[in-house]
């Protein structure tokens, strides 16, 4: 029978240490998810499950001489340098797997991931600040000025046309500086980035009003 502490011991090494691996890796490339700490853990254990499973079929073949030991009933030190052994195989895995799994998000970092001024500011920042809306004062290289409540923008490398999706309140100034244009409650507008020269944000944590847009 296996003593308590060296089962929890080896339960760490085989069902939280690899998962601990593959979220961390995760969390480099996509967005934070506010999630409870019985989602987390079950998660991390099921992202153990794969990498410990593959590692301890390595593990037992290289040590297949260890097997009959073991199924003798090993010693406690022999059962943790066994799960030891695995657990590290199985991290490896698991941090070799990421390159592969996100080789997507790896391509687009410089633009949506740990390097995105853009992703960081439209989503993480008002996730991570409690915001409710982000208005967004978009400055064209004409010199034109919209300025709207962000709903989406695209993010991807691959993407040949991406756009600013803003939604009302809209106004618009021109680039000679001329009046402030207001619009209506259903219009909406789409800026191509490539057209965008800087962005101003605001983050509210209320309801949005229209006294909320700053003025022209």
């Amino acid at each position: 029978m296996i003593p308590d502490s060296v089962g929890t011991v080896i339960a760490f090494l085989l069902l939280i240490a690899p998962g601990y691996v593959w979220q961390t890796r995760a969390a480099k490339y996509l967005p934070d998810l506010k999630t409870t700490a019985l989602r987390e853990a079950t998660r991390i254990v099921f992202s153990s499950l794969i990498p410990s499973i593959l590692a301890a079929v390595v593990v037992l073949f290289l040590l297949r001489s260890w097997v009959p030991v073991l199924r003798a009933g090993a010693s406690a030190p022999h059962l943790v340098i066994a799960s030891l052994a695995t657990s590290t195989l199985a991290c490896l895995i698991a941090f070799l797997w990421s390159y592969v799994w996100f080789r997507k998000e790896r391509r687009w970092a410089s633009q949506i991931s740990g390097g995105s001024a853009l992703f960081k500011a439209l989503t993480q920042l008002p996730e991570n600040s409690g915001a409710a809306h982000v208005i967004v004062t978009a400055r064209l290289l004409d010199g034109t000025v919209w300025r709207g409540e962000h709903m989406a923008h695209d993010v991807e490398s691959e993407e040949s046309f991406r756009t600013l999706f803003l939604a009302p309140h809209l106004s618009r100034r021109s680039g000679n500086g001329g009046k402030v244009t207001e619009y209506g409650a259903g219009d909406y507008v789409v800026i191509p980035l490539d057209q965008v020269s800087s962005l101003q944000l605001k983050y509210l944590s209320g309801s949005r009003k229209s006294e909320d847009l700053p003025e022209g």
